[in-house]
């Protein structure tokens, strides 16, 4: 019963139609009774994860767990400023939810081929990017699928890059197979 959980609530309802489950199971009875569906819900976890990769945390979105990013110091400072990143983080969601359709449309071997780890392992990265390089206010939302598309094509030159530079040496596995010097996240 936080006041930040209810005015999320509150708003994304009131400008998008969509529901903020505070607690978990909270819609249960709307969607067994078919007056809402679960695309009309947006996760309390889910959302504070897109702060954090609006906020430009991917990384610490992706890694940290639940119990952490809900201690209240946390959640306030992610969420500060709320009224003008609401429009940011459904972006975000919808950023987001986009990914995990291109995830289910391609095959590990062929998203690897076309994308990288970027639909696997770094979704939160890549809305991170999308948010950095193409938001600019509501009007983009309706680009959201062109602008994550954008990103994704220049993902895989952008991870080469990324293991190329010694400073991330910790962030990768080196692994030899057959002689070949691969790098996993």
């Amino acid at each position: 019963n936080d006041a930040v959980q209810i005015n999320i609530q509150n708003i994304l309802f009131e400008k998008f139609g969509m529901y903020y489950e505070r607690k978990k199971g909270e819609f249960s009875d709307g969607i067994k009774e078919k007056y809402i569906t679960r695309k009309q819900i947006i996760s309390r976890d889910l959302l504070l994860r897109l702060a954090m990769s609006c906020n430009g945390r991917s990384s610490q979105a992706r890694r940290s767990s639940d119990r952490v990013i809900f201690e209240e110091q946390h959640f306030a400072n992610v969420l500060k400023d709320l009224e003008a990143s609401v429009d940011m983080y459904y972006y975000a969601y919808l950023c987001y939810q986009y990914l995990i359709n291109l995830e289910k449309e391609h095959d590990k071997e062929q998203s690897e081929k076309n994308f990288g780890f970027g639909l696997r392992y770094g979704k939160y990265a890549v809305v991170s990017a999308v948010i950095y390089s193409r938001y600019k206010n509501i009007k983009s939302l309706e680009d959201h699928e062109n602008d994550v598309s954008e990103v994704l094509a220049s993902w895989i030159d952008f991870e080469s890059k990324v293991v190329k530079n010694s400073r991330n040496n910790a962030y990768f596995q080196v692994i030899n197979d057959s002689g070949i010097e691969s790098r996993y996240y």
